[in-house]
């Protein structure tokens, strides 16, 4: 079975690589950030937001994983811990199914695993939603920058005097 914890550990990698990065380069950010410090603060706490919120997903994960290898290894005698609230259904039947040989129908199998997805379907869209969150705030940040520019650029153009009437000269 896979551990949940590899991959926790590569997100912890990836993110403390992210962090040299930004190390490195935060007189350029520092800069770029103060342009609009408000909605890049937003986009910031949205982004560390979600990345504590999927890191959380992924750890609570591991107990799931945790009692399955657990309930494997066991035998009849032993009775089960308590299971995780993601295993909550599969856990009551496999608990049914210990006295006798293990076998369960597959409309039964399907039924749980169906449900199981669902749980983890439900724990996903809130970070689906923070993934949309982010890219409409860059788009807008995007867009805000580019009226700034085109505020700034019709400032220029207004700024410009034509004392002489040569149109050539002035734009030179």
């Amino acid at each position: 079975m896979i551990k949940p914890q590899k991959y926790l550990n590569r997100t912890i990698f990836f993110l403390i690589g992210v962090i040299i990065v930004c190390a490195f380069l935060f007189p350029t950010m520092q800069s770029a950030f103060v342009t609009n410090p408000g909605l890049n603060a937003l986009i910031a706490l949205v982004l560390i937001a979600g990345i504590i919120i999927s890191m959380r997903q992924t750890y609570t994960l591991i107990p799931a994983v945790n009692w399955l290898e657990n309930f494997k290894k066991s035998d009849a005698s032993e009775p089960p811990s308590d299971a995780p609230a993601l295993l909550g259904s599969m856990a009551k039947m496999m608990d049914e199914q210990r006295d006798k040989k293990m076998s369960l129908s597959t409309m039964s199998m399907t039924t749980i695993l169906d449900g199981i997805a669902a749980r983890m379907d439900e724990g996903r869209e809130i970070t689906r939603y923070i993934i949309g969150l982010l890219i409409f705030l860059g788009l807008l940040g995007t867009f805000w920058g580019l009226l700034d520019t085109i505020g700034s650029i019709g400032d220029t153009i207004n700024s410009l005097q034509v004392a002489s009437g040569d149109i050539f000269l002035m734009f030179e």
